[in-house]
């Protein structure tokens, strides 16, 4: 641990010391050009369009950019003029520099979004008078990876201190996470049509998802001539509130001598408290709550973004986020597991036995002491800031990647159009696309008074794209932010 704190504060110094050299030559050649700047010339710096959040985390799980302000900034400067005549007088001009500084030096903020999604039932089967349940309609509404469903959440409080326009760092908490469930295509065809069709078949319902603590630091700042590169470093400490790989209950029917459902499996989930007491008793103490055996199932990673303005209406960028360096260790484990056994069984029936036809088996739930490794799913993103005004005035921002070691073990693939529109007060920002398995389309809207900033978004969503415009899924955002 001592190394670890070492090290970031290692890091942390060498980032200050070139941020403040970088900084003080950019402010020096803005002054010498000023100075230097003939009749009539206006000198355009290449400010930094900062953002006031958590900057990567936000920008690659596709949250509202924060830069709204474009401030223009125009300095009196004495310009010799050509000499037409030898009485003409020198005339002072004004040279204007255009900067996109940060709205907030200091600010402190919260966001937070939560959603529920899934791809069989929208919110227009529900709001209805009567209700009918049909069967045929059921059936055809079955998709082939069967029914899921999505919960998510994401929640975070931050400090963030602006140095300058080149350069700035800042301080987190949050809480972000999601839970996936699935019942497969032919368990739902079972329900909705029988086993008429297909006398023998086989399926599973599984859950997986992860929910992460985690603290961090966020460095940023801009490098080379003009400001053109801008790189973004956040080490953060986690630790898993839940963690669930992905597992379920497998079951299998078949009807061609006699009807025979057999059925078993197991689900595990691992936590950094023991939770019997929890779930068994119904009761909590505050001695489950012991920090130093939390923080001792801590992980470690880091995010790392860069940025390049390659054209004056084209900035383009990419980074990895949660890149492991060493892994948390969650020490209590609950498996409920089901037997692998008949739950129905028709072979009696001819001989009119019915006793055991059903039968019930009772789960095993055990809690025990089991070591896991947990990583956060790391994500991959590129992406490309097309501004045709040639100001951060309108953004159109098109976005892929990847996202790996997720708990269902598979790699995500994401991509996503963004487009927002920054002014001095009103912030508007609308996207659409696939993200993290989920069709999202989101409009978010934020009202800058400077001082305090309040953010208000909504989003339709669902795994199914179709679906994603029929309420099959929502969520909210809210977000503040006060500072000067």
């Amino acid at each position: 641990m001592k190394k670890t704190i070492g090290l970031t504060i290692f890091i942390f110094g060498v980032f200050t010391s070139i941020a403040f050299a970088q900084d003080e030559e950019w402010r020096q050649d803005i002054r010498d050009r000023a100075n230097s700047a003939v009749d009539g010339e206006t000198v355009v710096t290449d400010g930094w369009n900062a953002e006031d959040d958590r900057t990567n985390d936000a920008i690659l799980a596709d949250e509202p950019p924060n830069d709204s302000a474009v401030i223009a900034v125009e300095e009196a400067a004495e310009v010799p003029q050509a000499v037409e005549s030898q009485t003409e007088v020198k005339k002072k001009k004004k040279t204007k520099i255009d900067i996109f500084p940060y709205r907030r030096f200091v600010e402190f903020g919260f966001n937070g979004n939560a959603g529920l999604s899934n791809n069989f039932v929208g919110l227009s089967d529900i709001l209805k008078k009567n209700i009918i349940l049909n069967m045929s309609d059921l059936s055809g509404k079955i998709k082939e990876d069967g029914w899921n469903i999505n919960v998510n959440v994401d929640a975070d409080v931050f400090f963030n201190f602006n140095v300058s326009s080149r350069w700035g760092f800042g301080i987190f908490t949050s809480v972000s996470g999601e839970i996936n469930a699935a019942i497969s295509k032919s368990f739902m065809t079972l329900i909705a049509e029988g086993n008429i069709k297909n006398p023998s078949q086989s399926g599973d319902i599984s859950v997986s998802g992860g929910v992460f603590a985690d603290v961090g630091l966020d460095m940023h700042g801009r490098f080379l001539k003009e400001n053109k590169l801008k790189i973004s470093l956040i080490p953060s400490m986690f630790v898993p509130v839940v963690y669930i790989p992905k597992s379920g209950i497998m079951y299998q029917l078949d009807a061609n001598d006699a009807l025979i459902i057999t059925a078993g499996g197991k689900i595990d989930v691992f936590t950094p408290i023991f939770v019997e007491s929890i779930v068994e008793d119904a009761s909590f103490s505050a001695d489950l709550l012991n920090v130093n055996s939390i923080l001792g199932q801590k992980g470690f990673d880091f995010t790392l973004t860069a940025e390049y303005a390659l054209f004056p209406w084209l900035d383009v960028g990419g980074g990895f986020t949660h890149i492991p360096l060493s892994p948390a260790v969650l020490e209590n484990h609950a498996s409920i597991t089901l037997p692998n056994s008949d739950i129905v069984n028709g072979s009696g029936l001819i001989k009119g036995e019915t006793d055991e036809l059903i039968k019930t088996p009772d789960p095993e739930i055990v809690y025990d002491k089991e070591s896991r490794e947990v990583i956060r799913p790391m994500r991959f993103d590129v992406y490309a800031d097309y501004k045709p005004f040639k100001r951060n005035l309108f953004i159109i921002r098109p976005n892929i990647g990847f996202t790996v070691f997720t708990p269902e073990e598979k790699t995500r693939f994401n991509a996503t159009v963004k487009v927002s529109l920054n002014t001095p007060i009103l912030l508007i920002h609308a996207s659409s696309g696939y993200d993290e398995l989920l069709w999202r389309h989101k409009l978010w809207l934020g009202l800058n008074l400077r001082i305090i900033e309040v953010d208000v978004g909504l989003h339709l969503s669902s795994q199914d794209f179709k679906q994603s415009f029929d309420m099959s899924g929502a969520g909210l955002t809210v977000g503040v932010k006060l500072g000067f």
